[in-house]
């Protein structure tokens, strides 16, 4: 009687996953081999480097709602110095996006802003930004349509804090900050992620051959009739069909052995020259 004692599926798993863990700290050994692909034809693939941010993410500051540009102080001092319920702001400009934005003035003042339009600077920058729908919109006396003033209720005004719905820049990520490490499944979340950095052609890992064999005295080829007590061999057709649509695997052709232990033995050793990985299916309990 055999004293072996196979592993509980759990210990089982946490022997491949310390396998897997240590051919990933091996890092040379994994980048070896590796190619660079189009970024377009990346999806399911490895990466095989780490990939930075080429800039600061956000770029520079923005507005994240559409609304005026302010600073915080200028409605401080209107709100101290009037009793209104509405405090009145000249509209000095507009930021738009993907343009330079124009400079604050010095005096009291806001600039009309869109989503992710670059915030006022120069020497008096504004440094908070009100909702369009914070705001009442008064146009200028010719009727052009252009807003020229805007009230500002004085809940408002007297509520608003330096950042409010501003991104800053660099709050993402600085320059060569890591965005995607080395060893992450490339998806389409991630092809956005290196489109934004700019990294168009990723480094990735070869596909990871896989050999698959099944065993079996009574089992026959899925082309084959079998006889009373045989069965087709639908295990490694199965295992084939569920790795060949990874991009990152690459299965071989299914190899079937007899249940034999010579034969066994001399079919893992070559699919161990020929594969990195082996998917066995039967022959691997203790009868």
């Amino acid at each position: 009687m055999s004293t072996h004692t196979p592993p509980s599926p759990e210990d089982a798993i946490g022997l491949m996953l310390a396998r897997l863990e240590a051919l990933e700290r091996d890092s040379g050994r994994l980048a070896r081999g590796a190619v660079e692909r189009p970024l377009m034809e990346s999806l399911g693939m490895v990466l095989a480097a780490p990939v930075a941010a080429d800039r600061d993410s956000p770029a520079f500051d923005h507005a994240a709602m559409d609304g005026y540009a302010v600073r915080v102080a200028d409605l401080e001092r209107l709100a101290g110095a009037s009793g209104e319920r509405q405090l009145l702001l000249a509209v000095a400009g507009e930021s738009r996006i993907g343009a330079p934005p124009p400079d604050m003035p010095r005096e009291p003042t806001c600039v009309r802003i869109a989503t992710g339009a670059p915030l006022p600077g120069g020497s008096w920058p504004a440094d908070a930004v009100l909702k369009r729908e914070q705001v009442v919109e008064f146009q200028d006396d010719a009727g052009r349509g252009r807003v020229a003033r805007i009230g500002v209720p004085r809940d408002a005004a007297v509520s608003v804090s330096a950042g409010q719905h501003i991104r800053r820049r660099a709050e993402n990520r600085r320059a060569g900050e890591p965005v995607c490490a080395a060893g992450s499944r490339i998806t389409a979340a991630t092809i956005g992620v290196l489109a934004a950095v700019g990294c168009v052609r990723p480094l990735v890992r070869p596909p990871l051959r896989v050999a698959i064999i099944t065993t079996g005295d009574e089992v026959v080829g899925p082309d084959a009739r079998p006889g009373p007590f045989q069965i087709r061999n639908s295990n490694g057709p199965c295992l084939h069909a569920a790795m060949v649509g990874d991009p990152w695997l690459q299965p071989l052709d299914p190899v079937h052995v007899p249940d034999d232990d010579a034969q066994l033995d001399d079919a893992i050793a070559h699919a161990l020259s020929h594969a990195d990985a082996v998917v066995l299916a039967g022959g691997v309990s203790a009868g």
